[in-house]
């Protein structure tokens, strides 16, 4: 990418507006080498940018400032001028010209407007009364705390995002919170009904009141109390009234000079967030493309990236990647990505901890939603914005167990050899897919075109997504980490295995001459009554324990630690049985009904290992045929673990009762 500092004269950039856009424009010139000292930033409020998004945490310190996203030394290192507390009031696009409130007229050569949004709250009759307050930023959030105690009866009008979040926040200064919202479910933009209405309960359950079909007319006051005016219930009076009832596009700035904005709000801007004059540009809250507004911080975030680009000389353009929202609500995470209430098939899983919903079109999933924790959020989240195919025999298992396999797959190949197969279809290594990404071709979409990874089959993508999305020194952590590079893993495995062999081979301790003999006292293992007890029920309590591993791909309500370290857990306690077999047994097979029992134990710990075994080779190398083997060693592992607690349980009773 060639820089272009400068453009037609030695005027700056101007930026308008001091929220986390202007900071991420400036971050993002800043990474890309672009000469920041060129850049000033103009802001209505008194303080550097800081983390709005995170501004309701704020309510249960003491801070005297919120959390800014840089310090004051950051602009100064970058050369980057800030005047805060100045207005822009006018712009005149024909002379590049900005005049300011000190009645001072500053020069620029690109202006960036990152305005951000305005509240709604203009619109009802008492919203300028004592004690009512909008919340949108840092000064509105002081208002709030400085009246607000103990005991104080709060009222927050709009069952949004902010509303939400101001609720949670407040109900730690006062018990007595009320959210009022007028349709049907809480956060009816962002989740649909089922997810809104667990949301209520979540609330309901921790002490804060939820009201829906509540239309707010007005607001008086009489005597000391606020009253609540509602279309459709009684008055309601509190001590403090919120407003929480969205927010408009700050575009008055662009109107009044000349610059085309929607009818529905917001500054019309094209793909290379352009406005309709040259050289004026706009991003976050307050824009509108093809008459669509974004009001939240991760597409703000991707236009300030893709304005940077440009600004460096790229011809990128912006294009939205579906909705992108997390929050927590009374500790519980709430997470929206992509088209999830598209008009599609919509997959629903919910049990007393969790709720998600998966939307799926023509066979590649679109949306999510999920309430609760799920472990593989961060895989579902790169699945959704990739479109990734989602096979039946997955729906059907998400259906059953709220799990979408295939996620666990996300990542799985940062850890494989460079020269392990990747995609089968086109027999296509690591190494390849690693080659072309440092060459940036940074995208599933770039890998498909350049080589074909993925395009085919599709059963690869969410590998290649985990090799283009997983950070460079993450990767050298784990591939130096003995734990997470599979020797551990390759170890027991080929242990296993050995002791497979052992019990397989055709011989056995045997029986003792003498008493004097050692072996007569290690025979004592396996024919003393008592010790033959403790290892059979140690032997039957490890390889019933060892059935975590299976709980834990399955229940989703099981999440302790990852996939990985009980598949490895599982390997380890299956050597401990065959070590712990052989105290019990001595290498014998027995007769009738108990060498049946051993013959089973003995072929479901071979499978085991052999499966082991030929999941440790894929991760130095990863062909096709071992896919397909393993496949079938596993389900034959399965198969011969059913007869096993039925004989277990036939031999207990046998040796008790006879």
């Amino acid at each position: 990418m060639s820089i272009i500092n400068k453009s037609y004269n030695d005027d700056p950039i101007v930026i308008v507006g001091g929220g986390m856009a202007s900071h991420r424009m400036c971050k993002s010139l800043s990474v890309l080498g672009y000469q920041t000292s060129d850049i000033k930033i103009y802001s209505e409020e008194s303080l550097l940018p800081y983390d709005r998004a995170n501004l309701s945490k704020c309510f249960s310190n003491d801070k005297t400032k919120p959390n800014l996203l840089s310090n004051d030394n950051w602009y100064k290192q970058k050369g980057i001028n800030v005047h805060l507390a100045t207005k822009v009031l006018l712009i005149e696009p024909n002379r590049r010209l900005l005049k300011l409130d000190s009645d001072q007229t500053v020069q620029y050569s690109k202006l960036v407007l990152a305005l951000g949004a305005n509240p709604s709250s203009q619109l009802i009759s008492g919203a300028d009364l004592q004690n009512v307050f909008t919340y949108r930023n840092w000064v509105d959030l002081q208002k709030i705390k400085a009246v607000c105690s103990e005991g104080t009866k709060v009222a927050i009008v709009g069952g949004g995002l902010l509303g939400l979040e101001a609720a949670d926040a407040i109900y730690n200064i006062t018990s007595d919170v009320t959210v009022f919202e007028m349709a049907n479910t809480l956060l009816c933009r962002n989740l649909n009904e089922e997810a809104g209405f667990e949301v209520s309960k979540a609330l309901n359950s921790r002490g804060i009141k939820v009201v829906l079909k509540a239309q707010l007319k007005n607001i008086f006051r009489r005597q000391e109390q606020l009253n609540l005016v509602f279309n459709n219930r009684e008055e309601f009076q509190a001590d403090v009234v919120i407003l929480a009832i969205g927010h408009r596009p700050a575009d008055e700035l662009a109107k009044q000079s000349g610059i085309a904005v929607s009818p529905k709000g917001g500054i019309l801007v094209d793909h290379h967030l352009r406005t309709s004059h040259k050289d004026i540009y706009a991003l976050g809250d307050c824009i509108s493309l093809k008459h669509k507004n974004f009001g939240f911080v991760q597409p703000t975030y991707q236009q300030a990236d893709t304005l940077a680009s440009i600004f460096c000389g790229s011809e990128k353009k912006y294009e939205p990647k579906g909705r992108f929202i997390r929050l927590n609500v009374s500790g519980m995470e709430i997470s929206a990505y992509g088209d999830n209430l598209g008009n599609a098939e919509h997959l629903t899983y919910q049990n007393k901890s969790v709720y998600r919903s998966l939307v799926i079109h023509r066979g590649v999933l679109i949306g999510s939603t999920t309430i609760g924790e799920w472990a593989n959020a961060t895989a579902l989240r790169i699945a959704v914005e990739e479109n990734v195919k989602i096979p039946n025999r997955h729906k059907k298992i998400f259906d059953n167990t709220g799990e979408l396999k295939l996620l666990d797959e996300f990542g799985e190949a940062v850890h494989w050899p460079k020269d392990s197969i990747i995609c089968n279809c086109y027999h296509i290594t690591c190494e390849t897919i690693r080659k072309a990404i440092t060459n940036g071709h940074g995208s599933l979409t770039k890998i498909e075109n350049l080589c074909g990874a993925g395009s085919k089959c599709g059963s690869c993508r969410l590998q290649l997504l985990g090799l283009i999305h997983s950070n460079a020194e993450n990767r050298t952590k784990e591939k130096n980490s003995f734990l997470t590079s599979g020797n551990i893993f390759k170890y027991l495995a080929f242990t296993s295995l050995l002791l497979c062999i052992l019990y397989w081979a055709p011989w056995q301790v045997g029986t003792p001459i003498t008493v004097e003999s050692p072996k007569f006292r290690i025979s004592k293992l396996w024919t003393d009554s008592v010790i033959k007890q403790i290892t059979g029920f140690t032997t039957a309590g490890i390889s019933l324990f060892s059935l975590l591993y299976s709980l834990r791909k399955r229940l989703s309500w099981f999440r302790l630690g990852n996939v990985s370290m009980w598949k490895t857990l599982h390997v380890f306690l299956g050597c401990l049985t065959l070590i712990v077999l052989f105290l019990h047994t001595g290498l014998s097979w027995g007769y009738n009904l108990n060498f049946l029992l051993t013959l089973n134990f003995i072929l479901l710990n071979t499978l085991g290992a052999l499966a082991a075994f030929n999941y440790s080779a894929k991760l130095t190398s990863h062909t096709l045929i071992q896919n397909r083997l393993r496949f079938w060693i596993i389900r034959l592992h399965i198969l011969f673990f059913w007869p096993y607690p039925v004989l277990l349980g036939i031999h207990i009773y046998k040796v008790y009762q006879y």
